[in-house]
């Protein structure tokens, strides 16, 4: 179980993720290119969700993704186009599936850093 864990993407998959990591003690991060969370769901419930997931993760809406790095420590590395720049974890996961940190490394050859959600 990752200490702190970034996902990529902002539908359901990404949603399912950072819930049920944050319930099992995560520190939990979500970047996704659009707000709210859950676009594609009727307005008010991803209003509602992307409202009561702000106060238990860190939530980066409406950003791209511009470098996902492996870092010395096993990690991963985060960087994003707004001013905050960097977020740092433990393992990083797409919308659609949770993987090691050492996974960065073929995230970013394949150029799937920011895919899960719309």
């Amino acid at each position: 179980l990752p200490q702190r864990l970034i996902i990529l993407g902002g539908g359901i998959e990404a949603v399912e993720f950072a819930h049920i990591f944050a319930a099992m003690g995560s520190q939990v991060s979500i970047i996704s290119r659009s707000e709210p969370l859950l676009r594609a769901l009727d307005s008010s419930v991803a209003i509602r969700v992307t409202e009561e997931l702000a106060q238990r993760l860190v939530l980066r809406l409406n950003q791209s993704v511009v470098g996902l790095d492996s870092d010395d420590a096993g990690g991963v590395v985060v960087s994003t186009q707004d001013a905050h720049g960097l977020l740092a974890a433990d393992a990083q996961a797409s919308g659609e599936c949770a993987g090691p940190a050492g996974e960065a490394q073929s995230a970013r050859r394949t150029g799937r850093a920011s895919t899960g959600g719309p």
